[in-house]
């Protein structure tokens, strides 16, 4: 699951359809998820004729509904931090790791891609997550951090070939999290913390 269809999401939802994943684009605009299904992208770095093939070969599902995607082994939050009086609004990471709490089930990797400050997957997404499931980082559920690296239009430096930072709360996120993006990326950079990510 990705959650959240932008500029960051959609391509990073769609290039884990081309590498087999079974990828459900969540996002809470239902204009936007119509034109998803209408394989009409609104997004620069994706070509309406590749989100045609995904959809098409069933590798990605566009939905508003939580529901959809209850099953998720992995998620991925790519959701907007607008900037308030000079801090970001965390309030689309609050309502989106609550939703996803909600369908966490043990043994699944939820990791946080949305720009922010650092400590939020420590100090706010995982107590939420635990809240929410009743489950208990690093040891029914994997968290880590990986910040987005999307540069809109830029034809050189792509998702595939930008290196991506990883991390995770402890040694086994780490290693979960680093396992998904080796197979979307190029290059993968590990680091020692979420907050050092």
């Amino acid at each position: 699951m990705v959650v959240g269809q932008g500029y960051v999401g959609l391509p990073l939802a769609l290039r884990a359809a081309d590498v087999g994943f079974s990828v459900t684009g969540i996002d809470t605009d239902a204009h936007r998820i119509g034109l998803l299904q209408d394989a009409t992208s609104y997004v620069e770095d994706v070509s309406s004729a590749h989100l045609r093939k995904a959809l098409d070969n069933g590798a990605y599902h566009p939905a508003c509904d939580f529901n959809d995607a209850r099953d998720f082994d992995f998620a991925v939050l790519t959701v907007p931090t607008p900037l308030r009086d000079g801090l970001p609004d965390l309030s689309m990471i609050e309502s989106a790791t609550k939703a996803i709490g909600v369908h966490l089930r043990r043994n699944a990797t939820v990791v946080l891609e949305s720009t922010t400050y650092p400590g939020t997957t420590d100090e706010l997404v995982a107590p939420l997550l635990e809240a929410t499931s009743g489950l208990r980082r690093g040891l029914d559920f994997h968290l880590g951090y990986s910040p987005e690296r999307i540069d809109p239009g830029n034809k050189t430096w792509t998702l595939t070939n930008t290196p991506k930072v990883v991390s995770g709360i402890d040694e086994l996120s780490t290693i979960k999290v680093r396992e998904f993006y080796d197979r979307l990326v190029d290059r993968t950079v590990v680091v020692s913390s979420c907050r050092v990510a």
